[in-house]
């Protein structure tokens, strides 16, 4: 989606951004649940990080994934739980700098 205003504000409320959804892990998968309450289709993520001083950039390690609109959007969501999951995992095992986020692209189903 190219504006935020497409986006519903019960879904930015708690987001480190304004205008994208990102959330910290296990908010963002049950968010990913509730995108089709919003008519809102999952296009991929990719990883953010929330430094102690406030505030915040890309990941490095967690790059996420490529645009997922080319397949069907549960195959979509289901992927990107699992990787979701996996990159969380590895977060645990092998901190960076800051804490681990997860922006995920949305757009009109």
């Amino acid at each position: 989606m190219d504006s935020s205003n497409d986006i519903p504000r019960e879904l930015l409320s708690c987001s480190l951004s304004e205008r994208e959804i990102v959330l910290p892990y296990p908010d963002v998968v049950a968010t990913i649940h509730r995108l089709p309450e919003f008519g809102l289709r999952l296009l991929g993520w990719e990883g953010w990080l929330r430094y102690a001083d406030g505030h915040w950039g890309h990941s490095a390690r967690h790059q996420g994934t490529i645009d997922l609109s080319d397949i069907p959007a549960q195959e979509a969501m289901e992927l990107c739980i699992c990787t979701i999951e996996q990159a969380y995992a590895e977060a645990k095992r092998e901190p960076e700098a800051g804490e681990l986020y997860f922006c995920v692209t949305v757009d009109a189903a």
